[in-house]
């Protein structure tokens, strides 16, 4: 029989099974972010370099040749008395506006050019809503009404 599971962020040095959750646990509390890096290096790699090694490529060298996201020192946690994670002093490398590489939420054209920034924010807010209304479409289609609050683990439409 399976268990269902997923590898969580933890702290540097913690054996694999600390870092076990449930999905339910996972998406009950929010302060926890899949361990992307193990997904990819041990679960996604291996996949990918048994069929593009027959060609010559190797999906593992690749991977490693990518640029890694650095922490920004420096931040204040604004939020006192909040839960501190980890996740809270990491800075977005990109405009939430415009995408541009930056190390501030805006960069300096979306910051001087307010205008623009609440336009492009705007068209973002208006793809989100359009792809959650045809999430919704597919799980009510699913499961009727009750597909509202659906959280089933198996189903293909959730985590796309």
């Amino acid at each position: 029989e399976r268990v269902p599971y997923v590898v969580v962020y933890g702290e540097p040095g913690l054996p694999l099974i600390q870092l076990v959750r449930t999905p339910y646990t996972l998406l009950d509390q929010p302060h926890l972010r899949l361990n992307c890096v193990y997904y990819i290096t041990k679960v996604i790699i291996p996949c990918l370099n048994r069929c593009l090694l027959l060609v010559g490529a190797d999906a593992m060298a690749w991977y490693n040749q990518l640029p890694k996201v650095k922490a920004v020192k420096g931040i204040q946690d604004i939020k006192v008395g909040k839960k501190k994670v980890i996740s809270q002093y990491f800075a977005s490398r990109k405009c939430a506006a415009c995408g541009d590489i930056c190390i501030k939420t805006l960069c300096d054209t979306c910051t001087q050019d307010q205008s623009r920034a609440v336009t492009l924010v705007s068209a973002q807010i208006g793809d989100m809503e359009t792809r959650v209304q045809a999430a919704t479409r597919v799980c009510v289609t699913c499961a009727g009404a009750a597909g509202r609050d659906c959280v089933s683990v198996d189903c293909p439409a959730m985590y796309r």
